[in-house]
């Protein structure tokens, strides 16, 4: 073995190391199996009727590699014993993603966590925007009823996970809950008009006092 192709291999195997040390970051278990093997019935076009899985392995990968680039936690992973969380994830096809989640905590407050934009990728690059915008918080009593209200409105953990998918560009409104009783709960739509994504997904954002256009 000749000493450059010697080198040429070491480099080869340390760029593989690191490759499968940050993929390996981006492959956090944020969604449960089970929702690739459970079945809506979808109208993915007017009149269009189709079985769809609630959430097929690209959608997977798409999403959990946005929560990683926002560093976000696991809803579904976490400890069984953990208080109630809140997330929307809003990936909207030409503009940037954000991710608002409120958490229950032990002192009986509910903190909010919105991210815009997640720094060090493509899309940050692209646009020309050097930091992410974030927003840390505790919410104040109004806002811990009305969202109590939004919340028993919606019924999410009364009812079962959902999503269907119309393979159109437009945005994915994406609500989890987590809950140490009622357990974990996903519900994923694309540009909704109405419905329990659209309605929590939009209580969200307002809870973030920012001005994002346009809402699609």
């Amino acid at each position: 073995m000749t000493r450059g192709f010697a080198v040429v291999l070491t480099l080869l195997t340390l760029g593989f190391a690191l490759f499968t040390a940050w993929w390996s970051t981006r492959r956090v278990d944020y969604f449960p199996s089970e929702l690739q093997s459970v079945f809506n019935d979808c109208e993915p076009l007017p009149g269009v009727h189709d079985r769809q899985s609630i959430m097929d392995e690209f959608s997977n990968d798409w999403y959990s590699g946005v929560l990683s680039d926002f560093q976000e936690p696991s809803l579904h992973r976490r400890p069984a014993d953990t208080p109630r969380s809140i997330r929307f994830i809003w990936i909207r096809s030409f503009h940037d993603p954000v991710v608002v989640r409120v958490d229950f905590s032990a002192t009986g407050t509910w903190r909010l966590t919105a991210k815009q934009n997640p720094s060090e990728t493509a899309l940050s690059s692209k646009r020309g925007i050097e930091r992410p915008r974030q927003k840390v918080r505790v919410l104040s009593a109004a806002e811990v009823a009305s969202l109590e209200t939004a919340l028993s409105t919606s019924r999410l953990f009364e009812l079962p996970s959902s999503g269907c998918q119309r393979g159109l560009d437009g945005a994915q409104w994406i609500i989890e809950g987590a809950d140490p009783v009622k357990g974990y709960r996903f519900r994923d739509a694309q540009s909704p008009d109405a419905g329990i994504e659209r309605d929590l997904g939009l209580f969200m954002l307002g809870l973030t006092g920012w001005d994002i256009e346009p809402i699609y």
